[in-house]
């Protein structure tokens, strides 16, 4: 299977002189991209990597990441960037489910982790931004075809233990290629690196970029605000409390303006942040993904209504929707993963029809849109009522001081659980104002009996881990 896909293949003539990185105040143009990756993978081969061979890496976004990923992928190797929060006791665990060929980390900002018995290598040993060779090397016999294995990316473990989620560059490519044909991408376009590569959302803005000739943008500091303000961004993707923030400064407000899109998803939307990015004019689009289908699975298109922006959007190209009569999400498509490795074996979790059942809950309104209701397995039952947390999530995300909420399930006596909310907030909200707030929309077995202030040693992610807070919601109330 082929495509006109760098890095499968050379650049087209037309981009070569186009920029393809923005890094800082340099540009790197196509043709010089396709340069380094050519020596990158040249070296990768001669340490023995190549085909199949997976490649963890620790390290936060950087040209040299990218690099080292393209490379990656045009050896045919995998590539499996970890969550740099990550903490080293966790890695034994991700060692046996991966079986890496090599591990290779950011020795500059993080330590090496325990319990890896694969070579060890430093994210720069490849980069050498001074290639040898003549303007144009040659594509390796090797190369990458669509079908190969390239990445793995690890779930965010909102429920449990993550999982890793093998895709093929067929994944990427067809995300890539859905996304682009709902929001425009070409040449002379900038899509900021805003999230961190070892996330689905970050590697799709690479894939949306290099399949639509446009530029990604990244920054050394990742600073978002200085991002911004220094580099010519045309798109952008945030989560909710990103949005939030840039909002608050007032300069932020005109930049964002002129961007061509805001792309939204990975959490919660509340409903006065999307009502005050509409009345400012901002070229907000909603969406719902997931790691398992390589990013975006649904999403509003650029000047869709407010109504429409309520919801997640219409299901894109190349994707499969179905939804069971209890509501949970079935997906699939060419989007799909290729499976999960458990103890370095892939295993599939799809049923005869080739969907995966997402444990995500919604329902499409009349026009065909897609309403996210929560998750299946954040049920619990309370004085025997149904509790979904997301729901009253979406409530508290309405009083005007709460910038964020996740709610978790606390042992009661009476009623077997009640909820208990944990708020970031640029105040503090007291019990009494949250319950005078509440009492109108929501049922009093949904009003959570206690409220905690976000704690500081569980900043602010993607996707914050529910098992974790828990479990500090536990040893709050044992203490």
């Amino acid at each position: 299977m082929e495509a006109d896909f760098f890095p499968l293949q050379t650049p087209r003539a037309e981009w070569r002189g186009a920029p393809a990185l923005y890094v800082d105040g340099e540009v790197i143009p196509y043709a010089r991209l396709h340069q380094l990756v050519g020596y990158v993978t040249a070296g990768l081969e001669a340490e023995g990597i190549g085909r199949g061979d997976r490649v963890a890496i620790w390290a936060p976004n950087s040209p040299e990441l990218v690099l080292l990923l393209l490379g990656l992928w045009r050896a045919g190797a995998v590539g499996v960037p970890v969550n740099t929060r990550l903490p080293v006791e966790a890695w034994p665990g991700l060692f046996r489910q991966i079986r890496p060929a090599a591990l290779v980390l950011d020795t500059d900002t993080l330590p090496v982790p325990t319990g890896c018995l694969c070579p060890l290598f430093d994210l720069r040993h490849w980069i050498h931004w001074q290639a040898p060779g003549g303007e144009w090397a040659s594509l390796r016999s090797n190369q990458a075809r669509l079908d190969d294995p390239v990445t793995v990316v690890f779930t965010s473990g909102t429920t449990g233990q993550p999982r890793a989620v093998l895709h093929s560059l067929a994944n990427h490519y067809y995300n890539a290629l859905g996304s682009n044909q709902n929001i425009g991408l070409e040449p002379g376009d900038v899509w900021l690196l805003s999230l961190p590569l070892y996330h689905v959302g970050g590697l799709g803005i690479l894939f949306r970029c290099f399949l639509a000739g446009a530029a990604v943008g990244l920054t050394t500091s990742q600073d978002l605000p200085e991002a911004l303000s220094t580099l010519p961004v045309t798109h952008l993707s945030l989560v909710p409390t990103q949005l939030y923030r840039l909002l608050q400064e007032e300069p932020m407000v005109e930049t964002l303006r002129g961007l061509k899109a805001i792309l939204l998803g990975g959490a919660p939307l509340p409903e006065r942040l999307l009502e005050k990015a509409v009345a400012l004019g901002l070229p907000v689009c909603t969406t719902y993904g997931c790691t398992e289908m390589a990013s975006q699975v649904t999403t509003t298109a650029p000047g869709d209504s407010v109504e429409v922006l309520r919801t997640s959007g219409r299901l894109l190209a190349y994707r499969k929707l179905a939804i069971t009569d209890e509501g949970e999400l079935l997906l699939g498509g060419k989007t799909r993963c290729v499976g999960f490795l458990e103890d370095g074996e892939v295993v599939y979790r799809f049923d005869a029809r080739g969907l995966w059942p997402s444990g995500d809950l919604g329902r499409l309104t009349e026009q065909g849109c897609l309403q996210v209701i929560g998750r299946k397995d954040n049920l619990f039952i309370s004085g025997g009522e149904n509790i979904y947390p997301e729901e009253i999530e979406q409530v508290m995300l309405r009083h005007p001081a709460c910038e964020h909420v996740l709610v978790v399930p606390v042992p009661d006596e009476e009623f077997g659980h009640r909820p208990a909310a944990f708020v970031q907030s640029p105040r503090e909200i007291s019990p009494e104002e949250w319950r005078e707030f509440l009492a109108p929309l929501l049922p009093g077995y949904k009003i959570p009996r206690l409220f905690w202030a976000w704690p500081r040693e569980h900043p602010m992610g993607l996707k914050p881990s529910r098992r974790r807070f828990q479990e500090l919601a536990r040893r709050k109330l044992e203490s």
